[in-house]
């Protein structure tokens, strides 16, 4: 992830990064379940979700925090 994307998620608000979050879960559920039945092609995509999602849990808490 860039540093220009993580500047764009932090200027998002909690209930945004929120949907965003519950998004990249469902992706990276899916994703998981194509790994498992071998459909999956780009096993760094399963990587690259999981960074987004501690990316957005940690932007989510240092707002919270802020509040």
């Amino acid at each position: 992830m860039k540093k220009q994307e993580k500047q764009l998620l932090q200027n998002k608000s909690i209930d945004e990064l929120q949907s965003d979050l519950n998004k990249a879960k469902l992706d990276l559920a899916n994703l998981r379940l194509e790994h498992k039945t071998g459909q999956l092609k780009n096993t760094s995509s399963l990587a690259k979700i999981r960074y987004k999602v501690t990316v957005l849990k940690t932007i989510i808490s240092q707002k919270k925090t802020k509040l």
